[in-house]
């Protein structure tokens, strides 16, 4: 029996998009200004500038897709509705803890590499996934919700704790 679960987590999209947004529109106004009055290095760098804020506005819109396959755990972060990385990818079993914030269940537990996956606007609770991959430990901070949880305990029960 195959187990597939997808969990996409709400956009973040703060002020400083909105602030690039209109930086952007700003510099393409002086762009087109300053080029029919054939003032070509002032609209060189508004049109630089405002490419910069294209791009730096993309950066700031993000969201993270969780996918469970048969113990298989994959996180992605999206940028702009557009561009897909993956952040990271693990089995399950290879998990050394997972627990909410704060549990008891990780104390003790080994540090590593932290790596935060879940926007800065989150309102649900933290999880802290403790993984072996590749003989380096990693901290992975996300937020999964009730049933990718109960997933990932069905498949690794000693070492998933929900509370």
């Amino acid at each position: 029996m195959d187990r597939y679960y997808e969990q996409l987590t709400s956009a973040y999209r703060s002020k400083l998009y909105d602030m690039y947004g209109f930086l952007m529109i700003v510099m393409a106004v002086i762009f087109a200004l300053f080029i029919f009055n054939s003032l070509f290095p002032v609209a060189i760098i508004a049109g630089g500038l405002g490419v910069l804020f294209f791009f730096l506005r993309q950066k700031v819109y993000v969201e993270y897709e969780y996918v469970f396959t048969n113990g298989d755990v994959d996180i992605d972060i999206i940028m702009a509705a557009k561009k897909r990385k993956r952040l990271v990818s693990f089995d399950i079993k290879s998990v050394i803890a997972m627990a909410p914030v704060g549990s008891y269940s990780l104390d003790g537990a080994p540090k590593g590499k932290k790596l935060i996956a879940y926007p800065k606007n989150n309102k649900e609770k933290v999880f802290i996934t403790i993984v072996n991959k590749d003989n380096a430990v990693i901290e992975v901070h996300f937020t999964p919700n009730e049933e990718f949880v109960n997933l990932c305990f069905r498949t690794n029960p000693q070492n998933i704790k929900k509370t």
